[in-house]
């Protein structure tokens, strides 16, 4: 799980449990300007023959898209969409993830 706060002009993520193990990150700052949306998603996941991402970086083969996977219960999560930015997703779940898109969208403006 991953918790969320906006600092200054950045969206601060940082990995809780598990998740912060297997990730092998402990906290991400993105630049507010570097966020184009976010949206809820319960089922991010996408799947290789049955198997699920695990956290850590994803390579998209088709089209070299890197994201970054940080999910334990995928009824939580949610996708920040960005630009200009090492990733092109960040895909992690919160506590609330409703709250949490209304943190990142209010934040935007």
């Amino acid at each position: 799980m991953a918790d969320l706060t906006v600092i200054d002009d950045s969206l601060v993520v940082r990995m809780e449990g598990a998740v912060r193990i297997l990730s092998q990150e402990r906290e991400l700052r993105i630049p507010l300007a570097h966020i184009v949306g976010v949206v809820r998603d319960p089922d991010p996941f996408f799947r290789v023959e049955g198997v699920r991402a695990s956290p850590g970086i994803h390579r998209d083969e088709d089209d070299d898209e890197k994201s970054f996977w940080a999910v334990d219960d995928q009824a939580k999560a949610i996708i920040v969409i960005l630009r200009d930015n090492e990733y092109e997703k960040l895909v992690v779940d919160v506590d609330d993830p409703d709250a949490a898109v209304r943190l990142i969208t209010s934040s935007l403006d």
